[in-house]
């Protein structure tokens, strides 16, 4: 009965509607970008059949910043490393001109300072919660516009703030949901920053992050349908050839990284995403 269907629907198809189907059909078998994506699909469910296992989210293992960064920089290494660098700078360039600014989990105080250099009426909360790496940003990054404290988001009110920034932040924090709501009240716009599960072939695929301080990690488009269950326009950003990026910011410390915007299928190593007209379809949690 379905042949005798399909040729009933063929009948009733003007000449010009037959020929169109019949070039797609032919596009869809010869067409070699098409062909590619095929054979690319069938090497990707080949590959994934020997990764198969359910993914386990780690425990959050507690801020660390400070003495990772200083171990680095005694074996003769960057202080802060030059990809999670590039990231600020980008977060800079992408911030505008706010006057107030909540920064959460500002670690040493490397965007917060950035900022406060080039925006000179800005201000800036800069929120940490380890005592000892806040005290290192108040000796080493102080700026007259930036309040480093240790401050919770239920000290602040809805909109207090034009931007709400949270830099390589999210994936180590398990209650993302309560952490994105609370974000989206503080400001009209905020930009969130985290590595891509896609930037390489092992990455991937893993069921647990490689990285033990890492509770999860997203794909750009897992990345993308989360942020849009808080706010309703979302721009990922990224930093293409990042390695090479890398090399010229060692050969420069004012280097500027170039970006571009993702899409869902996004494989760059880095995700920033920019987001704006929050939802707030929720209740702020009671102090």
């Amino acid at each position: 009965m379905s042949r005798i269907r399909r040729i009933r629907r063929i009948l009733k198809m003007s000449n010009q509607e037959r020929i169109s189907k019949v070039k797609a059909k032919v596009h869809n078998v010869i067409s070699p970008k098409r062909n590619l994506r095929r054979l690319a699909y069938k090497l990707d469910c080949l590959s994934l059949a020997g990764n198969e296992g359910f993914y386990v989210e780690r425990e959050e293992y507690g801020p660390v910043n400070l003495h990772t960064k200083l171990q680095r920089q005694a074996a003769g290494g960057p202080f802060e490393p030059r990809d999670i660098t590039l990231v600020n700078k980008l977060a800079v360039k992408l911030a505008g001109s706010p006057n107030r600014v909540l920064e959460v989990g500002s670690g040493t105080g490397m965007f917060s300072s950035m900022l406060a250099d080039r925006e000179s009426n800005v201000k800036i909360i800069a929120s940490e919660f380890q005592d000892e790496t806040r005290q290192w940003a108040i000796e080493n990054r102080s700026r007259s516009n930036v309040e480093f404290c240790k401050r919770p988001f239920s000290d602040f009110e809805t909109d207090q703030f034009d931007l709400c920034v949270a830099l390589e932040v999210i994936e180590h924090i398990s209650d993302f949901s309560e952490f994105l709501q609370e974000m989206s009240l503080m400001s009209p716009r905020a930009i969130i920053s985290t590595p891509n599960k896609l930037r390489s072939a092992f990455d991937s695929v893993v069921n647990t992050p490689e990285f033990d301080q890492h509770v999860r990690e997203w794909t750009c488009g897992e990345f993308y349908w989360v942020l849009r269950a808080y706010w309703d326009d979302v721009e990922i950003h990224t930093i293409p050839n990042i390695s090479r990026q890398m090399s010229l910011l060692a050969a420069n410390d004012n280097y500027a990284p170039t970006s571009k915007l993702t899409g869902v299928h996004g494989r760059e190593h880095c995700m920033v995403a920019v987001c704006e007209s929050p939802r707030r379809n929720f209740q702020k949690t009671a102090a």
